[in-house]
């Protein structure tokens, strides 16, 4: 095939020639096909880069969500028990979000990840705030069931219950049905406050 190139261009070329031109063919051949090669790679490695640093982000978005998911499980408890064990869990599992916020937010490079997590961040803290203005108003609850009802309930029972026996004898029908009717409210209320 050599051979019919040389004779077509008109070069009268000897074997040496022939030979030292076909190996510089083979030779830049084989240069293209290697550059190819390596930028195939490169391409292939900068993919794998953006997929490590995806599964990276995606992974920790998932540990954030389970932590959030335990943090929501003992926020349900610590409302139906309020316990202090529960309620430093929380604050634990808090803590353990925060960090691996801050931890994915130095591993991350590309902006609008970077962007999310600080989303998530801002949505955990308000979480938070809420969760510690939730805590404030079920003890400001138990001080005023402990500290006012309680104790007030009963002289107010004992009080309805005598004006309630006097309006029996005084025949104040008027007075009965509304010390009945108060009566059966603050019974309510009791209930409803011992539950």
């Amino acid at each position: 095939m050599l051979h019919r190139i040389t004779q077509s261009l008109n070069l009268n070329w000897t074997i040496t020639k022939k030979i030292t031109c076909g190996f510089g063919l083979i030779l830049l051949g084989l240069g293209v096909v290697s550059y190819v090669g390596y930028s195939s790679m490169d391409k292939a490695a900068k993919g794998f880069e953006e997929y490590q640093a995806t599964a990276d982000a995606s992974h920790l978005v998932s540990n954030i969500e389970l932590d959030m998911l335990h943090v929501d499980l003992g926020v349900k408890e610590y409302l139906l028990t309020r316990d202090e064990k529960v309620k430093e869990k929380i604050e634990k599992y808090k803590k353990v979000m925060l960090d691996e916020l801050a931890e994915g937010k130095e591993k991350v490079h590309d902006p609008e990840i970077y962007q999310e997590f600080g989303v998530i961040e801002t949505d955990i803290k308000r979480y938070s705030e809420a969760f510690g203005r939730l805590v404030e108003i079920w003890e400001k609850r138990d001080h005023l069931v402990k500290e006012v009802l309680k104790p007030n309930g009963h002289a107010m029972e004992v009080a309805l219950q005598s004006s309630l026996e006097y309006s029996k004898t005084s025949d104040d029908v008027l007075l009965t049905y509304y010390s009945g009717v108060a009566l059966e409210y603050m019974l309510i209320a009791e209930l409803k406050m011992a539950e």
